[in-house]
């Protein structure tokens, strides 16, 4: 009797049991929705990053808010030459300059401040003028 039921537990331990069978693991498809879920976070990460860097950039132009005395510097337009190297127009205080920057130094190339503009006024003069006198052709029949 003791083994008939040692039979029974060990048939018992070995059958599966009833109801429905597990279904196949399918690689394939874990592999796909595991690299679904991972490329919506790295672009959930993007949009954030981009959304902050537009949101946070100080703009194109102006720098500073005139506190100090200071004024802002604006940047009227610059030139990429080549890697790492630019040249700016910047003006400030009412002065413009040309400056050119590199990644180990900056320096200041011209003051391009233009001059108000100031129509020439007649000047009566005694000298005579030093401006000479149009070439004439020579008579006709006159050789050179």
């Amino acid at each position: 009797m003791i083994l008939l039921h040692l039979t029974n537990l060990a048939l018992a331990a070995t059958t599966p049991p009833a109801g429905p069978a597990p279904l196949p693991v399918n690689y394939g498809t874990q592999l796909i929705q595991t690299l679904g879920i991972f490329l919506l976070a790295i672009g959930a990460i993007y949009l954030v990053a981009f959304i902050a860097i537009r949101r946070f950039k100080p703009s194109h132009g102006a720098v500073g808010d005139g506190a100090g005395g200071g004024g802002a510097i604006e940047v009227v337009g610059s030139k990429s030459l080549e890697f790492g190297k630019t040249i700016y127009h910047i003006k400030f205080r009412g002065r413009e300059w040309l400056v050119a920057s590199s990644p180990h130094s900056c320096q200041t190339l011209a003051e391009v401040t233009p001059e108000p503009f100031r129509p020439a006024s007649p000047a009566v003069s005694s000298k005579p003028s030093s401006v000479a006198s149009p070439v004439q052709a020579p008579p006709a029949g006159e050789r050179v």
